[in-house]
């Protein structure tokens, strides 16, 4: 389930403009015979940004802040336990902040 806001000013100097948004995904089966071996808990997390674009369109800037929360969580799950004796995982970033600028020609 995700749930985004976003709020726009218009200026004379172009637009700015902030977001927020947050997404809840509830537990769930790396497989398709549920073992849990392979079973990811629920978890939240939340992403913000902010931003400009000019009266022209041509230039924009952008700052985001993204798993804002700094959750760990896995975005998949590979039970190996019958081949290797072992698992695999793959947990999701950190939170971590970025910037972009862009020009369109």
């Amino acid at each position: 389930m995700s749930a985004n806001l976003r709020k726009e000013w218009p200026e004379p100097f172009g637009k700015l403009y902030a977001e927020a948004g947050a997404t809840y995904v509830g537990s769930r089966y790396f497989s398709t015979v549920n073992e849990p071996a392979v079973l990811a808990p629920a978890y939240a997390t939340g992403n913000v940004r902010v931003g400009y674009v000019s009266p022209d369109e041509k230039w924009r800037s952008t700052l985001s802040v993204n798993n804002i929360n700094d959750k760990a969580y896995q975005v998949f799950l590979f039970d190996e336990a019958s081949i290797a004796g072992s698992g695999q995982q793959n947990v999701a970033p950190p939170r971590w902040v970025r910037w972009d600028l862009s020009y369109k020609w």
